[in-house]
């Protein structure tokens, strides 16, 4: 019982630590946060310092034998952790698409949260398997994780102060009086306490700050001309990441890779803990192929980014600027900032023959219009795009049944669309609400043509059979037909006008199910 209460109130805790952090970030959008406050939910460092305040306590307590001891109790929780983790990372997929981002990131606190519950309370487990190790071989498997445990931290600090001399080798102070009162009156807004010094480098091609605290933080910017405009979102943005400790995150996540240096998944989640990469790609009038809106499932994605890069502007508009891309090709393309594996945040581009438009995290701007000084490569971007690429994860959508009369009434030789009907809608067996607008209104067909047969087709085939009910014009009668009694799914019409309507059951994407109709009418002359 102890423990039940215990674990409901670190799970109360953490709920509101939660909303305490989002609701912090949403108040940049109206005023300013207090002096000092981080929306990092956990400070990052805290787990290094316990574990190295632990050793060298059980260091002066009693020498090697509780050191012993403990290493086995921290690689029994290794054990049980990577298994969660390995579990974790096969279900995320699955669990997306049934729970929220906000939800599937809570997921990977679990084994914290059930290690205090187990570890501050009466609890006492009872092993289920013993497994003995000489002594002589534990000692020496501690032996050999020290040494490369040590060995991956000198690694990553050596690499991470050759990086840092190569910034300020040569880095020059910024002297721009108006941009330092800018970074100033935002550092203020954002509660950061000192003044981080802003450096001019030739070693950077991009604003980055680096420093794991806020005194020994620097602000590297480029050199190169910046407006007001956009300095302020350079520096929302940098602000941002040190509102959020994402430096110290970093030191964090790079101490869990050496503690567990010689685990894959250490390396796997190290790499995947923050990324940027894009999620996806929209096209719209690009040529005679695809001229409506389609979305591109394959691309090359470092050339991409590249020539997105490579792009000179002369002028930027910001506001809540709503741009009629329905009349221009444009190349749409957003990036996704990945954290602990679930979308932080999206950055958009959209790129017309004379425009980039672009709307980024953490600015509070909306989208952003910059006049290009570049003509667009648009053979070079068709090349770095595979409009043959399959989704790998389409979403679930109501299904639409098209009709090829025998005539060939459409231009084209076009299909003609049903009005459709949801009456239901299961996922994974459970029923689930949906939109009423899903479903059309109205009713179409043909209407003063001699048509006598008709094609039906499905975006998604049909579960079984499905039942079309023929019904006279003045509704006093009518017939039904099964799908098993036709021949490639062809309708011969009645000689008469009449009201058609097809019934099933259509399964999509994401173990969605619906239940539906259509309906068309065939007015006869």
């Amino acid at each position: 019982m102890s423990q039940l209460i215990f674990a409901v109130l670190i799970g109360i805790v953490t709920v509101f630590a939660f909303r305490h952090r989002m609701s912090m970030e949403e108040k940049l959008k109206f005023e300013s946060v207090k002096k000092g406050h981080k929306t990092a939910l956990i400070e990052p460092l805290m787990l290094p310092i316990c574990i190295v305040t632990i050793f060298i306590t059980l260091l002066i307590m009693d020498g090697g034998l509780r050191i012993s001891a403990a290493f086995v109790d921290w690689g029994l929780l290794f054990v049980y952790i990577s298994v969660y983790y390995a579990v974790l990372l096969l279900l995320l997929p699955l669990l997306r698409r049934m729970i929220s981002a906000w939800a599937c990131a809570t997921l990977w606190l679990i084994p914290s949260l059930l290690y205090s519950t187990i570890h501050f309370t009466d609890y006492v487990a009872s092993p289920r398997l013993i497994i003995t190790v000489p002594q002589g071989w534990l000692s020496g498997l501690i032996w050999i994780w020290a040494v490369g445990f040590v060995a991956v931290v000198n690694w990553q600090l050596l690499s991470h102060c050759r990086y840092r001399r190569s910034l300020l080798k040569g880095a020059e102070e910024f002297t721009d009086t108006a941009a330092l009162s800018l970074w100033h009156s935002e550092a203020k807004r954002h509660g950061i306490k000192p003044e981080i010094p802003v450096l001019i480098s030739e070693a950077v091609n991009t604003p980055i700050t680096i420093g794991c605290f806020d005194r020994t933080m620097r602000l590297f910017m480029p050199k190169q001309n910046y407006t007001e405009e956009e300095l302020r979102l350079v520096f929302r943005h940098e602000l941002r990441h040190i509102l959020r400790a994402d430096t110290r995150t970093k030191l964090f996540i790079g101490f869990c890779a050496a503690i567990c240096w010689f685990s894959p998944l250490s390396w796997i989640a190290r790499r995947k803990a923050s990324e940027i990469a894009v999620q996806s790609i929209g096209t719209d009038k690009w040529d005679s192929e695809y001229s409506g809106y389609s979305s591109v499932y394959g691309w090359n994605e470092s050339s991409l980014t590249a020539y997105i890069s490579s792009l000179r502007v002369k002028q930027v508009y910001s506001g809540n600027y709503t741009f009629a891309y329905h009349d221009v090709r444009y190349l749409s393309v957003d990036y996704a900032e990945v954290v602990d594996g679930e979308v932080a945040s999206l950055t958009r581009f959209v790129i017309t023959d004379e425009l980039l438009v672009a709307n980024i995290p953490y600015d509070d701007y909306g989208n952003i219009i910059f006049l290009l000084d570049d003509e667009i490569d648009w053979e070079y971007l068709n090349t770095l795009l595979d409009f043959d690429a399959e989704n790998p994860d389409p979403a679930p959508q109501p299904p639409q049944m098209l009709m090829y009369f025998a005539e060939g009434l459409a231009m084209n030789n076009e299909p003609m669309y049903a009005m459709r009907t949801i009456h239901s809608v299961r996922q994974n067996g459970e029923s689930i609400a949906f939109s009423e607008h899903l479903s059309d209104s109205g009713i179409g067909g043909v209407s003063g043509a001699p048509v006598t047969e008709v094609r039906l087709d499905f975006t998604y085939p049909p579960q079984g059979d499905f039942i079309v009910k023929v019904e006279k014009w003045d509704h006093s009668d009518f017939y039904t037909v099964a799908s098993s009694q036709l021949t490639g799914n062809v309708l011969p019409l009645a000689d008469y006008s009449a009201h058609y309507t097809i019934s099933g059951l259509f399964k999509s994407y994401r173990g969605t199910e619906y239940d539906m109709s259509f309906a068309f009418d065939v007015e006869l002359p």
